[in-house]
């Protein structure tokens, strides 16, 4: 066999024991999610038509603590090892007036200068602790008003008949109709209840 031939086979043995390296090994490599899951503080920052969401992710960002002073949502992280908020400083968010940090003792504190008008939003969610920053007349819908009147109590107001029995509740506010299919309604198919507690 020439050397030229052993050369070639040689090469061929080597360029195939790497690439089944390579096809077995692949798995035990770490991917980019796993990654940021594994950085101590991870900034994510994603956003819609309505909405921006700031998040603080990883080891110690999803432990982070979030306080609200007047117009300032704080975010204090215990690392004094500032997270990098580079892009929220450089492309403030709508809403946001400016982000800075500033050091305190046993961590860092993340703030968020909201403009006049804006709304936050904070919490916890999918291992992580999360601000929804909205511009100035662009915040969440207003939750509809409470069905059930201030004093926690809903009237009711009782009409017998010689076969029928309604109930008609008062609610503060309006709501949805719901029919009672025929025999589903009828008081001869409760079973009265016992009472529970001590005997």
């Amino acid at each position: 066999m020439s050397g030229k031939a052993a050369r070639k086979g040689l090469l061929k043995t080597t360029v195939a024991l790497t690439a089944a390296g390579t096809m077995a090994l692949a798995p035990m490599a770490p991917s980019a999610a796993q990654d940021a899951a594994l950085e101590p503080v991870a900034v994510r920052i994603g956003a819609n038509d309505t909405f921006t969401r700031v998040e603080f992710a990883g080891v110690i960002g999803a432990r982070a603590r979030i306080r609200r002073e007047n117009r300032q949502i704080i975010i204090r992280v215990g690392s004094t090892a500032a997270p990098d908020i580079a892009r929220l400083r450089v492309d403030p968010p709508p809403g946001v007036e400016r982000v800075e940090t500033r050091g305190v003792q046993g961590g860092t504190e993340v703030v968020i200068h909201l403009l006049e008008g804006a709304q936050a939003i904070t919490g916890r969610a999918d291992g992580a602790v999360f601000i929804n920053l909205y511009a100035p007349g662009q915040g969440p819908a207003a939750a509809p008003s409470p069905a059930v009147p201030a004093s926690g109590v809903v009237p009711v107001a009782v009409t017998a008949g010689p076969d029928r029995l309604q109930l008609r509740f008062e609610w503060a506010a309006p709501r949805g109709r719901r029919s009672v299919p025929p025999g589903r309604g009828r008081l001869d198919r409760l079973r009265p209840c016992r009472a529970s507690g001590p005997e």
